[in-house]
């Protein structure tokens, strides 16, 4: 069951960007995925056991390797960019550039010890496209400061640009918007005029953390991904560029920007899959340690307890042998289903692998509320289910531990979570029982 989750697991993380690093609590690489070694010509088990700056030695020293050290140490998060960041990785594109890249690098943790995540993206198109952003930003001032093409030229190439140019004046009041403004906000320029840029905010913008305001645009331009409003379909990302320039002697800005949703859709579901589970939607196993581990801190902070189940479905894999993967799948899916309905919305259901879930029951004073919970997802389960015309009577076996009462760590508590799930099975299936002293483990 556990070389299948991490089959699995494996296979997402591979599917594609981001690159994907997992370091030990000694920073050396024990998970390293094929956009990598497609990168960097360094296969998997090349990298595996090595720090970084023993596969890459232009790190030694670098920024990057210093934030997975205080990472490591004081958990948390850190973000990276190059070039702003020095000593990145060496990477480059198909046309011999040095890559840009960002740099996510966040604590994990997993069997009882300290981990590091190094996610990798490659931010060279969007760099590239952000270049041109700027400069075409800059070429539009520059050719109104020096009037260098007649209005009618100027007009001409603002019309038929694909992003949204809007120009304002010294107050950042609209002054005019090209047709790729009017569509992308689909607004029309007599509702606007006059008005300021909170017609175009589906919530209030920030620049660092403080409200956006004209006066925050400086010599160097503002350059923001953040929210816009379309006035039909409601909100949607957008990436904004910002300049000020000088026309006879007063300040006048001009504004570009593009609609960026689909982009941080495909991130967003990118970081999703990482920590879902891909048939069922529910949290996987790298998401239900992290989970675990919130749950202890939270309970140790409150004072209250809570419940860890281990559950499998009992005879899954006939189901699976007599009527094939598709109708297993659904079995699965329609369990997941299920298992949620029994538990609360603050509760965390997980699939750890093939018909194995996993019950975080939080905010527990006695363990009485975890036993009524699971004699509710076992009679949940059992209820008949139809698929593709064939019925089933499902069955769940569910082993059930209790924090603090039986265990003071996560690897332990889900040691016997599972002891008590195999006594269980060994009762006759279709059961809870709470783990007791003394019970033995996996009989196989």
């Amino acid at each position: 069951m556990k070389n299948s989750n991490a089959s699995l697991l494996a296979a997402v993380l591979n599917s594609g960007e981001p690159g994907t690093i997992v370091l030990d609590a000694e920073a050396h690489v024990v998970f390293w995925n094929d956009w990598l070694s497609y990168v960097s010509l360094i296969s998997q088990e090349e990298a595996k056991g090595k720090t970084l700056d023993e596969i890459f030695p232009s790190l030694k020293e670098s920024s990057l390797l210093s934030s997975i050290t205080k990472i490591l140490v004081e958990k948390g998060e850190i973000k990276l960019s190059s070039p702003d960041t020095d000593g990145m990785f060496p990477f480059k594109t198909a046309d011999n550039e040095p890559m840009i890249l960002a740099v996510t690098i966040r604590h994990l943790s997993a069997d009882g010890e300290n981990h590091c995540l190094v996610q990798v993206r490659d931010r060279s198109v969007k760099a590239k496209e952000d270049k041109l952003l700027r400069q075409q930003t800059a070429t539009l001032e520059v050719l109104a400061d020096n009037y260098l093409i007649s209005e009618m030229n100027t007009r001409a190439i603002i019309d038929n640009a694909m992003e949204a140019i809007i120009t304002l004046d010294s107050q950042g009041k609209i002054e005019s918007l090209n047709p790729a403004a009017e569509d992308i906000f689909s607004l029309q320029v007599v509702d606007v005029l006059g008005k300021g840029l909170e017609v175009l905010m589906g919530e209030p913008w920030k620049v660092n953390g403080e409200a956006f305001s004209i006066d925050k645009v400086n010599d160097c331009g503002l350059h923001l991904e953040t929210i816009g409003k379309h006035s039909l379909s409601g909100n949607f990302h957008l990436e904004i560029s910002i300049c000020r320039m000088q026309v006879d002697g007063n300040n006048r800005y001009i504004m570009t920007g593009r609609d960026i949703t689909d982009r941080k859709d495909a991130e967003a579901r990118i970081e999703y899959m990482a920590f879902n589970d891909s048939l069922t939607d529910l949290p996987n196993r790298v998401l239900f340690r992290e989970r675990l581990n919130q749950a202890m801190i939270n309970s140790r902070r409150s004072g209250t307890g809570f419940s860890l189940m281990a559950m499998d479905l009992d005879y899954f894999k006939q189901v699976n042998d007599t009527f094939g993967h598709h109708v297993g799948d659904q079995f699965l899916v329609s369990m997941a289903s299920r298992i949620k309905q029994a538990v609360r919305e603050t509760d965390t259901v997980a699939r750890l692998g093939g018909d194995e879930f996993a019950v975080i029951i939080t905010n527990l004073i006695s363990p009485e509320r975890a036993a009524h919970v699971a004699e509710t997802i076992v009679k949940t389960i059992s209820q008949p289910l139809a698929i593709d015309g064939h019925e089933f009577n499902g069955s769940a076996s569910v082993g059930v531990a209790f924090f603090p009462t039986h265990a003071n760590d996560e690897d332990e508590l889900m040691v016997y979570a599972d002891r008590a799930l195999y006594q269980a099975k060994d009762q006759g299936r279709g059961r809870y029982v709470f783990f007791e002293e003394g019970m033995a483990g996996d009989p196989n």
